[in-house]
C-alpha cells in the first residue's frame, strides 16, 4: 500500500484548472520555441493529450478515462516519449505506477505498482536516457527503472542535504554525459547527480521558488518555478 502523502495542492489547481492550463500553455510555448520538447506539468485533466501550440489546434489524441484500470488514469502528472520506440510513458500519479502506451496510444504495460523495493508512491515527473527511466516521487526520492519496467534502484530520502529531497518535481538528463538535473522543489534548488546517481552539485537556492520543471539545450538550463517564471542558467554552473 502507498503510504506517502499526496503532492501538495498548489493553490488548489484542480479547481482552477482552466486558468492554470492556459497560463502554463503560454509558458510551454515560450520554452518550446527555445529548446524543443517540454514535459507536461500539472495535468490534472485525466487524459493523455497532444497539443500543437504553434498552429493552435485542439488536442490531437485524447485517451483514457479516470479510474484505476489498465487503460485508465487517475491524476496523471508527467509524460515522456522514448525516441527509440515511440512509446509513451505516463506517471499515473494516484494509481502509483507508470503506464506505457505505444505511439498510437494503445496500452502496453505498467510498472511500479507491485509490492517491494520498486513500489511507487505518487510518481510525478519522468526522464528517459540510456535505456532507463528516472521518476521523481512525492515520497522524496528518485526511482530508477529499465524501460521495460524492471526496477534498478532508489535514490534519496527526505531532507535538505546532499541526495536529500523535499518534493522533487521536474527531472531531466544531459544526454552528453548522463548528468541528472532534479528540481528539489520545496528545498528551492536544483540538485545535479552523476550518471551513476551520485551527488555532484546544486544551485538556485537563493534564486528559485519551488522549481517545477527543468530542460536543457547545448548551452543553457531552463527552469520553470512555482511563480510561473522561467529562469535561464549557463550549462557551466
Amino acid at each position: 500500500m502507498a503510504t506517502a502523502n499526496p503532492p501538495r495542492d498548489k493553490e488548489n489547481r484542480e479547481n482552477s484548472e482552466d486558468t492554470f492550463e492556459l497560463e502554463l500553455g503560454r509558458v510551454r510555448k515560450e520554452i518550446q520555441s527555445t529548446f524543443g520538447e517540454v514535459n507536461k506539468l500539472g495535468d490534472f485533466v485525466n487524459k493523455v493529450r497532444g497539443i500543437d501550440y504553434t498552429s493552435k489546434k485542439q488536442p490531437l489524441v485524447s485517451v483514457c478515462k479516470k479510474g484505476s484500470g489498465n487503460e485508465k488514469l487517475y491524476n496523471p502528472l508527467g509524460v515522456k516519449i522514448d525516441n527509440q520506440t515511440g512509446n509513451i510513458y505516463v506517471a499515473d500519479q494516484w494509481n502509483h505506477c507508470v503506464k506505457v502506451f505505444d505511439s498510437t496510444a494503445k496500452y502496453l504495460f505498467k510498472f511500479g505498482d507491485s509490492n517491494g523495493n520498486g513500489q511507487m508512491n505518487y510518481p510525478m515527473c519522468l526522464a528517459i536516457c540510456r535505456n532507463r527511466i528516472l521518476i521523481s516521487q512525492s515520497s522524496h526520492c528518485i526511482m530508477n527503472y529499465q524501460l521495460d519496467g524492471k526496477f534498478i534502484s532508489r535514490v534519496g530520502v527526505s531532507g535538505d542535504g546532499e541526495l536529500e529531497f523535499n518534493y522533487p518535481w521536474g527531472i531531466t538528463i544531459d544526454e552528453s554525459n548522463g548528468d541528472v538535473y532534479i528540481c528539489d522543489s520545496s528545498n528551492n534548488r536544483i540538485q545535479i547527480l552523476s550518471d551513476s546517481l551520485h551527488y555532484k552539485s546544486q544551485f538556485g537556492k537563493d534564486i528559485l521558488t519551488e522549481p517545477l520543471d527543468i530542460k536543457l539545450n547545448r548551452d543553457n538550463i531552463f527552469i520553470l518555478d512555482d511563480q510561473i517564471l522561467v529562469y535561464t542558467f549557463s550549462i557551466k554552473i
